[in-house]
C-alpha cells in the first residue's frame, strides 16, 4: 500500500482527514502523522524512512520508523480502522 491507496482506503472507511497527515504538511492536533525522510547511516548509503506519531499538544507520542512505505501504511490504516470503529460502536460525535 502507499499514501494514495491509504488515503482511498480511509475514505471508505469514512475516516475523516482531519484525523491523519500524510503528506509532510502542517500536523493537525490530535493526528496520526506519517512522515516521509531519509536516512543515513554512512556517507556513502541512504535509507528511506517513515516516522509515524500520534501529534497531540505539541508533542510526538507513541513514535515508530519503518522502513518501507507499505508497512508504515498498513500501521496507519489498523490504527484510524480502530479509532473510526470506535466512533461508530459508541456512537461519537467525530
Amino acid at each position: 500500500m502507499n499514501r494514495q491507496e491509504l488515503i482511498e482506503n480511509l475514505n471508505q472507511l469514512g475516516v475523516k482527514p482531519k484525523h491523519y497527515t500524510l503528506e509532510n504538511e502542517s500536523y493537525k492536533d490530535s493526528s496520526i502523522v506519517m512522515e516521509y525522510s531519509h536516512n543515513y547511516f554512512s556517507p556513502d548509503k541512504k535509507y528511506d524512512v517513515w516516522n509515524v506519531f500520534r501529534f497531540e499538544r505539541g508533542a510526538h507520542n507513541d513514535e515508530r520508523t519503518f522502513y518501507s512505505e507499505n508497512e508504515a501504511c498498513l500501521y496507519v490504516y489498523e490504527k484510524l480502522k480502530r479509532h473510526q470503529e470506535i466512533i461508530i460502536k459508541f456512537n461519537l460525535k467525530d
